[in-house]
C-alpha cells in the first residue's frame, strides 16, 4: 500500500510538473523544476542584454553561460519562495519600492524623455547661448554640447510634467513635523 502510495504521489508529482511547464517540448531550451526557458523567451532575453555586454553573448559559449545565469537565478529564487522569503516584510517592502522607482522612471521615458528631441539650429543655438562652458570650436563638441542641450531641454519638460501633476494633486506638508525629525 504504501509503495503504491509513493508511485501515485510520485506521478501525480510528474503529471504536475509536466502541467505545469506547458510549452511544446521542442521548444524548451532549460527547465528548472516547473519553470521552463522557451527558445523565443530566450532570444528576448538576449536582446535586453544591456548593449555593453552583448558581444559576451554573441557565439554558443557565451549564449551557454547566459542559460547557465538562467538556471542559477531559477533555483535560488525557487529555493527564496521555498523559504517564503517573498511573504518577509522587508522583501515586500523593497519589491513596492522598486515597483514604485520602475513606475516613475516609466513615466518619465513616456512622457518627457520620448517627447523631447533636437534639431541642429537648436544643438547650434544652446552652443551659442553657452558658449563660456566651452572651449572648443561648434563641431568639435557637437555631441557634448547636444547631450547637454538635450539634458537642459528634458529638465525643462521634467518640471513643466511636475508642476502640472502638483495642479492635480492635494499635497500637504507638515513642516512643523519635519523639523522634529532628527
Amino acid at each position: 500500500m504504501k509503495r503504491l502510495l509513493y508511485y501515485l504521489l510520485l506521478t501525480s508529482y510528474f503529471a504536475l510538473l509536466l502541467l505545469a511547464c506547458t510549452k511544446k517540448e521542442e521548444d524548451i531550451l532549460a527547465q528548472v523544476n516547473d519553470e521552463c526557458i522557451t527558445r523565443d523567451e530566450f532570444r528576448e532575453m538576449l536582446r535586453n542584454v544591456p548593449t555593453e555586454y552583448r558581444d559576451m553573448v554573441t557565439d554558443v559559449d557565451g549564449k551557454e553561460r547566459l542559460l547557465s545565469e538562467w538556471i542559477m537565478e531559477r533555483l535560488l529564487v525557487q529555493e527564496a519562495y521555498r523559504l517564503k522569503l517573498d511573504k518577509n516584510p522587508h522583501i515586500i517592502k523593497k519589491i513596492d519600492d522598486f515597483k514604485q522607482e520602475l513606475l516613475a522612471k516609466e513615466l518619465i521615458k513616456i512622457a518627457v524623455l520620448s517627447k523631447v528631441s533636437l534639431n541642429e539650429k537648436e544643438i547650434r543655438d544652446y552652443y551659442n547661448l553657452h558658449n563660456d562652458m566651452y572651449q572648443e570650436e561648434f563641431e568639435e563638441i557637437k555631441q557634448e554640447v547636444a547631450k547637454d542641450a538635450l539634458r537642459k531641454k528634458q529638465d525643462v519638460e521634467f518640471t513643466r510634467l511636475i508642476k502640472k501633476l502638483e495642479k492635480k494633486a492635494k499635497i500637504r506638508k507638515n513642516l512643523k513635523l519635519l523639523k522634529g525629525i532628527k
